[in-house]
């Protein structure tokens, strides 16, 4: 339980990637392999589409 109380260097540790976290380390059990490695594909592809609305785009130069 040590391991799990001390997250230095995680990024967000917040609420929602908490239990993220928790749903995919449970997900082999209840997908299997295959059903857990696409629920991570697709969990990081909608990590990756909200990080990239919430970075602020840069000005243009012209």
């Amino acid at each position: 339980m040590a391991g799990a109380v001390e997250r230095k260097g995680k990024k967000d540790d917040n609420g929602i990637g908490t239990a993220i976290d928790f749903v995919l380390s449970n997900a082999r059990l209840v997908l299997g392999v295959g059903g857990a490695a696409m629920l991570g594909i697709a969990t990081l592809a909608v990590k990756r589409m909200y990080d990239g609305r919430s970075v602020p785009q840069p000005a243009p130069l012209a």
